[in-house]
């Protein structure tokens, strides 16, 4: 977590809080993450899914970023 906190420029509290806001916001979209002790974070769920919630992250960025306006 300490490693995240800082490539993200965070406290590792701050860390541990914006990682828990992303899994709940994966688990609304029926993906499930799932922590590998020394390696990372595996997201298990179709490639559905994947797809899906990704084109929806997309369209979420472009309209808070003006992307294509």
């Amino acid at each position: 977590m300490a490693e995240l906190g800082k490539k993200l420029y965070l406290s590792r509290s701050s860390a541990e809080k914006a990682l828990e806001e992303a899994q709940q916001w994966l688990e609304k979209h029926g993906i499930r993450l799932q922590k590998k002790r020394g390696k990372g974070f595996l997201t298990k769920c179709s490639e559905l899914v994947r797809r899906m919630t990704a084109a929806e992250l997309f369209a979420l960025y472009r309209s808070k970023s003006g992307i294509g306006t």
